[in-house]
């Protein structure tokens, strides 16, 4: 079955949502990507707008993304690795780098176990759906 849609329906919906996101600009709630240049040389800080701003919502806040021993770390790790796992974790994605950094995370924190995800929404959304 084809669902068709005439030409007045689709004006339809694209005048709601124009609207809509119209009403978002001019209450000032429209979403925006502020493109950043993050500073090597200082973590926490960035060039926005062609202005020097600090950022308080990076996930970086302690700059380790642009410290050199991580960087040099990421590089020795990538040319043994590759860049990727090829898959999620729940297929073809768990690598030994993986068990291995959990297990280290788990004895540091003197846990039985440990799980590392690929970002705090992930790491909330898992475990709330788990509990």
């Amino acid at each position: 079955m084809t669902a068709t849609l005439s030409l007045g329906a689709i004006n339809t919906a694209y005048s709601f949502f124009k609207f809509k996101t119209d009403e978002l600009k001019n209450d000032g709630l429209y979403r925006y990507f502020l493109p950043v240049e993050h500073l090597t040389a200082e973590p926490g800080l960035a060039i926005a707008d062609n202005r020097k701003i600090q950022v308080w919502c990076s996930n970086d806040y302690l700059g380790m993304s642009r410290n050199p021993e991580v960087i040099a770390a990421q590089i020795r790790s990538t040319s043994s690795h590759g860049t990727g796992t090829g898959g999620s974790r729940n297929i073809s994605g768990t690598t030994v780098a993986h068990v291995r950094l959990e297990s280290e995370l788990a004895s540091w924190h003197g846990k039985e176990s440990a799980l590392v995800f690929s970002s705090g929404y992930v790491a909330n959304l898992e475990t709330l759906s788990t509990i």
